[in-house]
């Protein structure tokens, strides 16, 4: 009868109320934010920062991934060696800059290229760890293929794995079959493509020593 309906009314009413209460709270809580200084773009030519170009969903890939570039997200990626130059001029050297017009392109990963416990669309062994490519983990804002460029050299086959254990697990076993890539795990650690790990150099810090030289968050789709 006609009370049914109203219950029923009232109900997704609720339901809508709620939605958009956990919407709101979503746009408050903090977006991961790059605070890089921007490079002032004059030409066309110039991308600009690395850490600019990408954006990553999930907070602790953006932690570890962001701490395994830190020495790279600083820098300038422009068209041309030209444009470089004058960056490089106008600074006085200090400022990093990438051409693309200088990158040897055989070597760069084949983003089609399944990761590597596959071999001729045969499953060689059972991964732990939810393993997939860093470089899936890239949303690029703008300049698509540039940056599939860019992130494609400076990432190379990265993987990242939830935790040590799982990569430990995972390299042993790729190791039997073709080279293992640098393995990065959800918890910080970093296993060289060499296979060392541990020391200072392969455990990265909190979040906040990362100093905002981080990937944000892409916004959330409306």
């Amino acid at each position: 009868g006609a009370m049914g309906s109203t219950q029923q009314t009232t109900h997704i009413e609720a339901l809508l109320e709620k939605k958009i209460t956990e919407q709101n709270e979503l746009k408050k809580r903090p977006r991961r934010l790059c605070t890089l200084p921007n490079y002032t773009k004059r030409s066309g030519d110039i991308l600009g920062k690395i850490a600019h170009l990408a954006q990553i969903e999930d907070d602790r890939a953006a932690m570890v991934i962001s701490w395994h570039l830190a020495s790279d997200m600083d820098c300038v990626v422009t068209l041309t060696t030209d444009a470089a130059r004058a960056i490089y001029d106008e600074t006085q050297g200090r400022q990093q800059v990438l051409p693309l017009d200088s990158i040897y392109r055989k070597t760069l990963p084949d983003w089609k290229r399944p990761l590597p416990h596959f071999r001729n669309g045969k499953l060689h062994f059972k991964p732990f760890g939810n393993p997939v490519f860093a470089r899936d983990l890239l949303t690029f804002p703008d300049n698509i293929e540039h940056c599939e460029t860019v992130f494609g050299m400076l990432l190379g086959d990265t993987i990242i794995l939830d935790n040590l254990d799982a990569a430990n697990h995972y390299r042993k076993e790729v190791v039997k079959i073709t080279h293992c890539p640098t393995l990065l795990t959800r918890d910080g650690d970093r296993i060289r493509s060499n296979g060392k790990f541990g020391g200072l150099q392969n455990k990265a810090p909190p979040m906040d020593k990362l100093r905002g030289m981080v990937f944000g968050a892409p916004v959330p789709k409306q």
